[in-house]
């Protein structure tokens, strides 16, 4: 160091050292000896890109003028370092990706010729696996080479008394150790942690033999790596050089200095002086800060060691500590979303009260998308200066949707996730793709058996289009016209073709299959490059380039290497756009703030719980001499004072986090314990006025539980044509009326919704349907290959479903023969059978005509002339006193329909019979319930009679304006869901009554 001059200060707690060296640097009092040096000339060195725009902002005060040469040091800011002197003797580094892929070839390459070893069993077991290994190696190497402890010496640590397994890690270090350096030597590369230290050392180096006419700053940084050390010394010992340490406690006890461990905020100061050369009492300050704040956070942060003094130093401080409380404000919230809104509350008031530096700092990202979200209940914007994730941003986004589809078997939820993204548009006009997208959710990506295949999306589409020749005329496939038809057809036709060559699942060269997806992005999107296209073609340029490193993989496997990539790329907003920021820890260095939160002071968050990761354990550490995972802990401990040293500062937590209960931050609770020790209520502690009025928000000031619905329908409204399916209806649940007929709701099908009990009963039906067409006249039979082989074709659709081929086509079959046995038993007092027929009548009520339709399973002829009416149930069927009594009339109205000729077929005739056959297929696989059998059992004519004028009566009040249509009269079974109980809001009437 240069000697009669000051070439160390520190900025204290709570001073802003950003504008303290702004305004030294103008007034010419920051060194004195270079005051005469234009501003020009000068070279300042800080930790982030951040730190850099602000100190030009607060030089130039918005005027143009010639400014000194800032650079930015930090780990994730060296570009500007080699923009500076960019030196032909420092190789280029490696990409992170470049380096992944290297180490994930020499992983497979150790664990196919180590497989002996549980570790390369391990390796070789997933693609995932191996990259998320090499992940870790790489994260480790990236340590050691920052650190400058290169992972050699491997046999010395064999010595140790380890496990197989820890041994088999040394072994795979040791060929990472000696192979990686030698493969990037051959391609005159290194890593670019190396390069970053090599640059920061020509720096220091050219501070020290050239240019010693030219001042030299560097503020802010506390040294944690060994180059910036050597930088920070080269400065202190320039001749018009100053090096600006954040926060030094210089009046620390010399024995809490000696005794600080990696998790103290002055520690990694601590090795800083040491390098130095110097003591933290021979560093003045460099302006006054917050006196008296800075004591209660150098008290609260006081050595573990010495943290028993606490009972002798605090006692009557209590003034003194209320002094450093002025302008602190701790909020505990009891939950996550109470912090979030909590915070964004101190925000707005903040905004509102005209604070022109509104920051909230956290390394916890749930919390700050939650607090950015909650800020927008007021049309505030946060700049967040995380920025977004280049998957989550347009074209980018898409891509990843499109990886998505053909990674999930081109499942449906998938698939329309990809279909709604607003750029994919396969090259159609917005109307048409609009319309298509329409119909190609409702009629082709809801039909059971889609997915797993491209083809499948051609296969639904045709059956679609079937279903649209034979569908009945009231179905709403029959509103399409044929022009929407054949948009429908082109727009089938090129998502199948835009993903052709996405289907093959060959392995290919990374870079092939890189090319494969930007053909399928471009066929998938016609619209120009948004803000994120040239991010993502850098992006996937860089993993073709590195794809030469790694063999030949398949589409699962480069899914998550081209996805770990994207995710790896940051699209950050232009900053100043907003008075409130969000921060992280890196980004909120050196910044200043009018009003401060620190949010997600829980412990395991901030600080973050520390990993050594898997590859080396202490012991090992020590023997590399890597740091411990605990220096972690004390950069986030020096983060938190000196946010904690804004003026005005609330510090926010969690009482739980999910389903389980968090502590709050170790920091939080020394901090109270040092408010206790002073004599501080307990009860003063923590803030709740912004608690309440978060709690408040979303709090009713009056609760009115909602009443069962009751709708009317007009007179003119009402509906004048009834299934006796619809009569059911109408007596259990006539919300379901007032649904389907008069506001006209058809539920879809569920996305990708597995094949449920009510589609088996369909195909069930169908079967029977086809095979009672095809019985002959009179009392014989067809055969029971004949109805094994229309189960089938009506199976076909969801013959490929695993749960269809294990349970419901052996259940077919057990139906089958037992239909095909009993048939004989019913059919030999028949002259004729009818099957699927369909009739209706017209009845008069209050006035007012009314159509009374039915689609009859089944109705023979009996050799007297009457009929025998038949329903085929799959599930239970209703019994007879619930048939008797009217709940279930569908049988006894079909009885009246035909007495009234409805059935054209059949003509008038009474009915002798009616039977319920349940064809469930189970350990009993059918029943037959004759309705005029038993106890109960009663004359089929007289109650249809009975039936048909009650109807009479029911429809005549439903053209009554007062007429109501409640749900849930009497449902078959109160614990079943009905279709419409999400409509009618059952789940929160019911509670009420």
């Amino acid at each position: 160091m240069v000697e009669d001059r000051v070439t160390v200060v520190s900025c204290p707690l709570g001073a802003d050292l950003l504008s303290l060296l702004a305004e030294r640097l103008r007034d010419g009092t920051l060194i004195p000896e270079a005051s005469a040096v234009p501003l020009f000339q000068w070279r300042i060195f800080l930790p982030t890109r951040r730190a850099v725009r602000r100190l030009r902002d607060l030089l130039a005060r918005g005027r143009s003028m010639a400014l000194p040469a800032i650079l930015p040091i930090g780990d994730i800011d060296e570009e500007e370092l080699a923009a500076q002197r960019p030196s032909i003797s420092i190789p280029d580094a490696i990409s992170h990706h470049g380096m992944l892929f290297e180490i994930m070839a020499l992983l497979s390459s150790w664990a196919e010729a180590n497989r002996q070893f549980a570790l390369a069993q391990d390796v070789l077991s997933s693609a995932t696996r191996l990259q998320h290994l090499a992940q870790s190696l790489v994260d480790l190497l990236h340590q050691a080479e920052t650190e400058e402890r290169p992972l050699t010496g491997i046999e010395a640590v064999y010595d140790l008394d380890l496990a197989d397994h820890r041994n088999a890690m040394l072994d795979l270090l040791d060929v990472i150790a000696k192979d990686l350096p030698a493969r990037l030597k051959a391609e005159a590369r290194i890593g670019p942690s190396a390069r970053r230290n090599l640059l920061i050392r020509e720096q220091a180096d050219d501070i020290r033999n050239r240019g010693l006419h030219r001042p030299v700053v560097i503020a802010g940084s506390t040294g944690t790596n060994p180059a910036t050390r050597e930088l920070m010394a080269a400065i202190a010992g320039h001749p018009k050089g100053l090096v600006i340490v954040p926060g030094l406690a210089r009046d620390m006890a010399e024995s809490d200095w000696l005794a600080l461990q990696p998790t103290h905020p002055q520690y990694n100061l601590k090795i800083l002086l040491d390098t130095l050369q110097l003591a933290p009492d021979a560093v003045p300050d460099m302006g006054s800060g917050l006196p008296a704040r800075r004591w209660l956070l150098h008290e609260t942060m006081r050595p573990a060691d010495s943290a028993d003094h606490w009972i002798n130093t605090l006692r009557g401080k209590e003034s003194l500590c209320r002094d450093a409380l002025q302008g602190l404000r701790l909020v505990a919230a009891p939950h996550r979303h109470a912090e979030a809104l909590a915070i964004a509350l101190v925000l707005r008031k903040a905004h509102a009260d005209g604070k022109s530096s509104i920051g909230l700092i956290t390394p916890d990202r749930d919390l700050a998308e939650r607090v950015a979200t909650e800020l927008r209940r007021w049309n505030l914007q946060a700049d967040d200066t995380h920025g977004a994730v280049l998957p989550e941003q347009g074209k980018a986004k898409l891509l990843t949707h499109i990886m998505d589809v053909r990674l999930a078997d081109f499942a449906p939820a998938n698939l329309l996730a990809l279909l709604h993204h607003p750029q994919a548009d396969f090259g159609l006009v917005d109307h048409v793709r609009q319309r298509a997208l329409q119909l190609f959710d409702m009629f082709v990506l809801r039909q059971p058996g889609i997915g797993e295949t491209l083809s499948g999306l051609t296969h639904a589409f045709e059956r679609a289009t079937l279903h649209r020749a034979t569908a009945h005329s009231e179905d709403p496939i029959k509103a399409i016209t044929d022009e929407a038809w054949i948009d429908l057809a082109a727009y089938v036709a090129r998502i199948t073709s835009a993903f052709a060559a996405l289907a093959s699942d060959e392995k290919r060269a990374l870079a092939a299959h890189v090319t494969v997806l930007k053909d399928c992005l471009e066929r998938v999107s016609t619209t120009p490059d948004d803000s994120t296209s040239q991010a993502l073609s850098l992006a996937l340029e860089e993993l073709s380039q590195e794809s030469h490193r790694l063999p030949e993989i398949n589409y699962a496997e480069c899914v998550p290497l081209i996805a770990d990539r994207l995710r790896r790329t940051k699209l950050r907003p232009r900053p100043g756009s907003s008075s409130i920021g969000i921060y992280g820890l890196l980004e909120a260095r050196l910044m200043q703030f009018d009003v401060a939160v620190l949010g997600g002071l829980n412990e395991g968050i901030w600080p973050a719980t520390p990993d050594s990761g898997p590859w080396l354990n202490r012991p090992m550490r020590n023997e590399f001499q890597l740091q411990q995972p605990e220096r972690d802990i004390g950069l986030t401990a020096h983060d938190f004072v000196s946010a904690l040293s804004n003026a005005d500062v609330s510090v926010t937590w969690s009482a739980r986090i999910g389903a389980g209960p968090a502590i709050p931050s170790r920091w939080i609770l020394r901090l109270r314990a040092v408010m206790e020790a002073c004599g501080l209520p307990s009860d003063e502690h923590c803030d709740l006025e912004f608690i309440d009025i978060a709690a408040s928000l979303d709090r009713p000031t009056a609760f009115q539980p909602i009443a069962k619905p009751k709708p009317k329908i007009a007179r003119q409204f009402v509906p004048r044509s009834f299934s006796v399916t619809d009569i059911e209806a109408l007596v259990r649940d006539p919300y379901a009326i007032f649904a389907r007929k008069l506001l006209k709701l058809k539920p879809l099908r569920e996305l990708d919704e597995d094949p449920d009990p009510g589609l088996r009963g369909i195909l069930f039906h169908d079967a029977l349907k086809r095979w009672n067409e095809q019985q002959p006249h009179g009392a014989h039979a067809a055969p029971l290959d004949v109805l094994i082989s229309a189960g089938r074709e009506v199976f076909k659709p969801v013959a490929d479903d695993p749960e269809v081929q294990a349970f419901w086509w052996p259940r077919f079959v057990r139906m089958a023969h037992w239909v095909s046995e009993t048939e004989p038993e019913l059919r030999h007092i028949i002259q004729d059978t009818h099957a699927e027929v369909s009739g209706s009548a017209q009845l008069v009520a209050g006035g007012e005509p009314f159509a009374i339709r039915a689609k009859a399973d089944r109705i023979d002829v009996l050799a007297d002339g009457k009929v025998r009416i038949i329903d085929y149930k799959t599930g239970n069927p209703p019994s007879i006193a619930q048939v008797s009594s009217g709940f279930s009339p569908q049988l006894t109205l079909e009885a009246a329909l035909i007495r009234e000729g409805a059935f054209s077929r059949v003509g008038k005739r009474g009915t002798e019979k009616a039977l319920y056959i349940k064809v469930s297929g189970g350990r009993e696989p059918g029943q037959i319930t004759s309705l005029s059998d038993g106890k109960q059992g009663f004359v089929i004519d007289d109650k249809a009679l009975e039936h048909w004028a009650g109807l009479q009566k029911r429809l005549a009040t439903l053209l009554d304006p007062d007429c109501t249509y409640p749900p849930r009269v009497k449902p078959f079974k109160a614990e079943k869901p009905l279709m419409h109980d999400h409509l009618s809001r059952f789940l929160e009437w019911s509670l009420t009554e």
